[in-house]
């Protein structure tokens, strides 16, 4: 799908929208070609997540200037997809684990399991990329998946509040809508 892309100056005048959420965690979103489909994302959040804080910014990104239109319009469906998945996936309770840039295999997935003590079933990754585009693998540990955003949130509340009693940091629990494969399924 091509996508209208306006420019000032031979500079891409696109935009982004960031999401902050205590506990739901979405990927910066973008870029959008104007203001109008950045802040449709934004409303469409909103009804998802309505206690979390979005933000729409305009992006400066010199690395931009250096995208062809055909690489524009994939990242901008590629943030059509974050989207849509963000609001309709179910929610996943996650622990982070770690990332890497090599794939993630079963036997990474039993050795995962093996060192932090639970069902290999249980260790998912999701493929991403990193800040050049570069493909990065990040690991999890799954503890739920629903689509009751209220389960969801309980559980990561008390899963953090679990870890914080031992002495470890809550933080690495939290809520994502991604597409997570089971590495150890072979998928």
């Amino acid at each position: 799908m091509e996508t209208r892309w306006n420019y000032i100056r031979e500079k891409v005048v696109c935009f982004s929208v960031t999401f902050n959420h205590a506990i739901f965690k979405v990927p910066v979103l973008g870029p959008f070609a104007s203001g109008a489909a950045a802040g449709a994302a934004m409303d469409s959040l909103l009804k998802r997540y309505p206690d979390a804080t979005i933000r729409l910014d305009r992006v400066t990104d010199p690395a931009l200037r250096k995208l062809s239109r055909a690489e524009l319009d994939n990242r901008a469906e590629l943030a059509e997809i974050l989207l849509e998945v963000a609001l309709t996936e179910p929610f996943s309770v996650v622990e982070g684990i770690g990332r890497s840039a090599q794939e993630y295999l079963p036997e990474h997935a039993a050795a995962i399991a093996e060192r932090v003590g639970c069902s290999v079933g249980d260790i998912v990754v999701f493929e991403g990329a990193n800040f050049e585009g570069d493909p990065m693998w990040i690991a999890f540990r799954r503890h739920l998946q629903t689509t009751d955003r209220m389960k969801a949130e309980t559980q990561a509340l008390w899963r953090r509040r679990e870890l914080e009693q031992n002495g470890l940091s809550g933080e690495c629990i939290s809520v994502v809508t991604l597409p997570l494969v089971v590495p150890s399924l072979g998928v």
